[in-house]
């Protein structure tokens, strides 16, 4: 971790989709600091999509118009994507019905 500080803010939340309820996901976040040593390409504002689990545990910050931001610490590595604009979702690849009578192998590559 680089001294950088991102707000998941309401993005941290669990999924539905009509057969499931997923947990397990990467998730947007918003750069609230960045550290002075940090020379990555995102800014503060800007949007990161982090791999699932690889942030620290919260805290929350006051600012000082009174509102507070749920804060994390978040793993540099496991960044895989960044937007300056604030995504819809994190729809990334296709939903597949994993119940043990839908799914098939070739869902999930096997030949």
């Amino acid at each position: 971790m680089n001294g950088s500080y991102f707000s998941f803010n309401s993005h941290f939340k669990t999924r539905r989709s009509a057969h499931h309820l997923f947990s397990i996901y990467p998730r947007w976040c918003q750069v609230y600091a960045k550290g002075h040593e940090n020379k990555d390409d995102y800014e503060v504002g800007d949007w990161i999509l982090v791999s699932h689990g690889r942030w620290s545990r919260s805290f929350i910050l006051e600012q000082e118009d009174g509102t507070e931001v749920e804060i994390r610490k978040i793993d540099i590595n496991e960044i895989l994507a960044v937007s300056n604009e604030k995504p819809n979702d994190i729809q990334i690849g296709e939903e597949i019905d994993t119940s043990p009578d839908k799914a098939k192998a070739e869902d999930f590559g096997a030949r």
